[in-house]
Formats: C-alpha cells, sequence, structure tokens
C-alpha cells in the first residue's frame, strides 16, 4: 500500500501533469504520407531476403537508389502486418518518451541542482519548438540517438564515464540501418563539442579528461557507419539532399523555415530567447556550449526540417544558461510569494484525464489524418476501375495510391530517386511551364490524380483528349478520352 500511495503521490505531481502534458502533444497518430511506401519497401525486402539497389514503385525511375533506412521499413511492415498503423504509433510513441528521457539526463548532467519541474518545463519547450516533426516516422531516431551521443560525450568530459564512449559504435550500427540519412548529425555534434573542449582547455587550468578515449570513440564510431548494406556510401548519401537545389526547393521540410509561420513561431522565440540569455544575461564561458549552440541556429536556419529535429537538443544544451537568465530576470522583478498547495486530486485527475484523451481519442484522429491527407475515396474509385495505363499523380499521394493500389506510380516521396532533371520536369508540369502534352505523350500516361484547382487540372479540363472521370474536394481524376 505505501508504494501504491507514492506511486499516487508522484502522478499527481505538477512534474508528472507536465511531462503527461508532453505525451499528448508529442505522440500523435500515423500521419505521415512517406509511410504508405515504407510499408512497399519494408515487403519487398522481407519477400526478397535483400535491400533494394534501384529505385522501386515509380516508372519515372530506375535508377540507383539506397533505402537508408531499411531496418525501420521491415519494422514498420512488420508492426502493421500485426496491429496496422496502431503498430507504428506505439513503437514511436516510445521513442518519443526516450527521446525525453534522453533530454532530461542531458539537462541533469549540465545543471544538477535544477528541479524537476523545470526539467518537465523545458521538455515542453521542445515539444512545443519541434512541433512539425512529431509523427511516427524514423527521423525520430536521429533526435534520440543524437541526444544519446550528446549524453555520452559529456559524460565523459564531465564525470569520466567511459562505458558509453565504447557503446557509442554499437549505438551507430543500429542507427545507421535504422536511419542512415541522419548518422552525419553524430559528426556535426562531436565536431562542436571537440572544438569547443579544445577551446576550453586553451582558457583554463589543464585538469580535463584525456582526449585519447573520446576520440577513439568518435574515430571507431564513425567507422561503424560503413556496417550497413550498402557499405561506405552511407558516408555521401545525406549530402544528396544538401547538394540539391531541385530538392531545397520542391520539398517543403528541406527549405528555410519561414518564420511568418505560425508551425515555425516557437522556433523563432526559442532562438531568440536562447541568444538574447547567451549574449545578454549570463555570461556563458563554455566553449563546447556555443559551439554546439553555434551550430544548432545555424542548422536551424538552414532548414525546417532540422528546427524539429534538434529543438530537443538545442533545448538541453542551452537549458542551463536559460534558467539562469530566467532567475536574473526574476531577480530584477517585485517579489510576489503564492502559498498556494498544489492538491494531489486535481493532479491526479488532470494526468488520469491527458492519458485518456491520447489513447481514447487515437482511433479518431487517425481516421480524420488519413482522410484530411490522403485521397481515400478517389483510390476506391481507382481501385475499382483499374487505369490501363501509367497512372501520374500529385507527389504527396504517391506512396498512398502504390500501397492501396499495388501498381508503380509517379512521383512518390523518395524524392532522391528521380533526381533534379526529374524533380525540375516534374515541377514545370505541375506549374505549367511547360507543355504538359509532351510529358503525359512522351511517358505515356493514361491516367492523372491530382487536387482539384492546380494548373494542370485547369488544363487537363480544358484538353480534347482528356476526359474528367471523378472528382471530389479532394482530388480529381482524369483518363484519355
Amino acid at each position: 500500500m505505501r508504494a501504491v500511495k507514492r506511486l499516487a503521490l508522484a502522478l499527481a505531481s505538477p512534474t508528472a501533469l507536465v511531462w503527461t502534458f508532453v505525451a499528448l502533444l508529442t505522440i500523435r497518430p500515423q500521419g505521415d504520407s512517406d509511410y504508405w511506401w515504407h510499408l512497399r519497401i519494408g515487403e519487398w525486402i522481407m519477400s526478397h531476403g535483400d535491400v533494394p539497389r534501384t529505385a522501386l514503385l515509380s516508372w519515372l525511375s530506375s535508377g540507383p537508389w539506397t533505402a537508408h533506412e531499411w531496418v525501420s521499413e521491415v519494422v514498420l511492415y512488420g508492426l502493421h502486418q500485426v496491429a496496422g498503423p496502431y503498430g507504428s504509433i506505439a513503437l514511436f510513441g516510445g521513442v518519443t518518451i526516450a527521446i525525453f528521457i534522453a533530454m532530461a539526463s542531458v539537462i541533469r548532467l549540465l545543471q544538477p541542482t535544477m528541479r524537476p519541474l523545470s526539467i518537465a518545463l523545458f521538455g515542453l519547450v521542445a515539444a512545443f519548438v519541434a512541433t512539425a516533426i512529431w509523427l511516427p516516422r524514423a527521423q525520430l531516431f536521429d533526435i534520440l540517438f543524437s541526444l544519446a551521443a550528446l549524453r555520452i560525450a559529456l559524460g565523459y568530459l564531465e564525470r569520466g564515464e567511459r562505458r558509453g564512449l565504447w557503446l557509442m559504435p554499437l549505438v551507430m550500427v543500429a542507427w545507421v540501418n535504422l536511419h542512415g540519412g541522419g548518422v552525419t548529425t553524430y559528426v556535426l555534434v562531436m565536431m562542436a563539442i571537440t572544438a569547443g573542449e579544445w577551446w576550453n582547455r586553451r582558457t583554463s587550468p589543464p585538469t580535463a579528461r584525456p582526449w585519447r578515449p573520446l576520440l577513439l570513440s568518435i574515430g571507431a564510431t564513425v567507422l561503424a557507419m560503413s556496417l550497413n548494406p550498402y557499405g561506405p556510401s552511407i558516408y555521401a548519401y545525406p549530402f544528396a539532399t544538401v547538394a540539391s537545389p531541385a530538392m531545397q526547393s520542391l520539398i517543403q521540410e528541406w527549405r528555410s523555415p519561414d518564420f511568418h509561420e505560425l508551425l515555425f513561431r516557437f522556433a523563432q522565440v526559442f532562438i531568440a530567447g536562447g541568444l538574447v540569455g547567451l549574449l545578454a544575461l549570463v555570461r556563458v564561458r563554455d566553449g563546447r556550449a556555443i559551439a554546439l549552440t553555434a551550430g544548432l541556429v545555424f542548422m536551424f536556419l538552414q532548414s525546417g526540417r532540422y528546427v524539429g529535429l534538434l529543438a530537443p537538443l538545442g533545448v538541453a544544451v542551452m537549458s542551463p544558461w536559460l534558467a539562469e537568465a530566467v532567475g536574473v530576470l526574476r531577480a530584477g522583478l517585485p517579489r510576489v510569494t503564492l502559498r498556494a498547495r498544489w492538491p494531489a486530486p486535481v493532479g491526479l485527475v488532470g494526468v488520469i484525464v491527458l492519458v485518456a484523451s491520447l489513447v481514447i481519442g487515437m482511433p479518431v484522429r487517425q481516421a480524420d489524418g488519413v482522410a484530411s491527407s490522403e485521397p481515400v475515396a478517389a483510390t476506391d474509385w481507382l481501385d475499382a476501375h483499374p487505369p490501363t495505363g501509367r497512372l501520374l499523380n500529385d507527389y504527396n499521394w504517391g506512396g498512398y495510391l502504390a500501397y492501396r493500389l499495388r501498381i508503380d506510380v509517379g512521383p512518390y516521396g523518395a524524392a532522391d530517386a528521380f533526381g533534379d532533371a526529374g524533380l525540375e520536369e516534374l515541377r514545370a508540369l505541375m506549374d505549367l511551364t511547360s507543355d504538359p502534352r509532351l510529358f503525359l505523350d512522351e511517358h505515356s500516361v493514361d491516367a492523372v490524380i491530382i487536387p482539384p484547382g492546380q494548373p494542370l487540372d485547369r488544363w487537363l479540363s480544358a484538353a480534347p483528349e482528356w476526359r474528367q472521370v471523378y472528382a471530389d474536394s479532394m482530388a480529381v481524376i482524369y483518363e484519355r478520352a
């Protein structure tokens, strides 16, 4: 009974309520448009006993291709066979919880005296700043493993903990096969830490840890990146998107963030608050923190994708001086004493209500999420009236159509499979900056499914050789007359 009472009191605390609210914000239904083609790739891997070397699922591309998250795809396919999309929700819900546990561990390492409620509030900040990334998708592994790498390196430099250094190469083997496209994050984080540590040793007494264990661990971890089916080629893979002008301009999440959008307002406030706390209110002399912050801000401004992926790491790194800056601000304000007690029943009821809303509301949110993002009814129509030839589709719908119809489609979420020339050709088609008739005839397209109101929709409606055979509020379908 005593243990049950302690558990009830812990759940009734403000800290538990904040963490539960964080879970409600970040554990979301399966709404990733890429989820469906990942299932097809996972199915292909299971049936062939190998990873694909050339692009699949599309008649637009058959060139070399790297399935850099092949283990995730196999796991997602297996879970989907058992539990549908709820399997991936449960998996990445666990990954999300692990992310915030790792983030809290980093904050406790950097600021051992910080109260649990303050750490929970920083978790809430990270949840809001990274609001765009909280979907059940493999990119969450990048956040988790980046925080693990940061905790291991700082654990050695701060406390002399060596065990994690030798575990990091094994962590990298899992990372590079679960989501190989994000492993360069490790290199960037380690570069910032070593550069900052080198600066610290130049400006402070030589009482630091030996370099050798850290550098050996980093070297072994970088070598471990090649332990994947594609070998050392994975080192170059992450730079394909960064070096691709077409992907940078066409794919929204790879563009620089537009801070006029509500989605990035929290990130804007966080970056501004972090820099003000660093430069104006607190004198931070830790070279590691400064180097990491500079790198993170650079990445934040580079791409909207990085705002979400690196926000938990950024909040953890900036938490000591953000907390100190808040203390400085509070010291200049009139003191207000609050004597209200936290009523345990209120806290416990709050936790129960939040958990219940998360679990009970998930099926409704899942159904609504698919219906609002994928052309469900139009796909049902195509399933009943299969196209006689090639189907051209909207980029975001390619994965869902490939999964539902079991046919090759046009473009889909694996943008690197089409190359810059292919992506530019698609953009010119959809924007009507080139003659659609040439593209459609050259590629022998017999059916088109796109959102209504697009320029291509207006062109097809006026073209005598095409006729509209289906329309609803989300999609229109044309076939050759």
